[in-house]
């Protein structure tokens, strides 16, 4: 039994390390990214990072993407085209092939969209949302939410006043039909009564 919990404790902190290794694996892409933005480092080291990144699949595809967005722009120039074609050829094997993990491919495939498009991301280049803005936004869909509710609660107010005053109509068209009926039936029975009497003293 302890082996066994030992055995767990030892998976779950090997699990922790490969995390804590991943981010950063991503941070230190994204620092070798501003670099080079602010031509710090130049693009044939850029190409050997992109280079080395491919060739080790599975662990660093992830990291591949990141790079990739943030300085793909800035390489893809006509003096180095040949180069990013064949990357991004190797990029669209990696997803034919299907031996990553479906979030892995959907990132390479978000990359290859984003060449395709000049490198124009779809929503801009926000960057990542402050605490602030994640509540604003949290509380704005909320309040679009009430606003639906109470929407639909005054369209079912109405259809049902509607229908009320529908039935208020046709129940006032009835009772006028049934006075009518009734007077109609009174003096059919008045001059039921009335007529003998009438005939006689002719």
């Amino acid at each position: 039994m302890q082996q066994g919990e030992e055995w767990h404790r030892l998976c779950d902190e090997l699990q922790e390390a490969k995390r804590k290794a991943q981010q950063r694996s991503l941070g230190n892409i994204r620092f070798i990214g501003k670099l080079f933005k602010v031509k710090m480092l130049m693009k044939i080291t850029m190409h050997n990072c992109i280079v080395k990144l491919l060739k080790n699949h599975k662990e660093s595809l992830e990291c591949l993407c990141r790079l990739l967005s943030t300085i793909g722009k800035d390489l893809d120039l006509e003096t180095h085209k040949p180069c990013m074609d064949r990357y991004f050829s190797l990029m669209e094997q990696v997803i034919k092939k299907r031996k990553t993990s479906s979030r892995i491919r959907f990132m390479l495939q978000d990359v290859l969209d984003l060449r395709r498009d000049n490198w124009v991301p779809r929503r801009g280049d926000q960057g990542p949302k402050t605490v602030s803005q994640v509540h604003k936004d949290a509380e704005l869909e909320a309040h679009h939410e009430q606003i639906k509710v109470q929407q639909q609660l005054m369209i079912k107010m109405d259809n049902r006043r509607d229908a009320n005053s529908s039935k208020s109509v046709l129940s006032r068209v009835g009772r006028a039909r049934a006075e009518q009926a009734r007077k109609r039936g009174l003096f059919v029975k008045a001059l039921e009564i009335e007529a003998p009497v009438l005939l006689w003293r002719r």
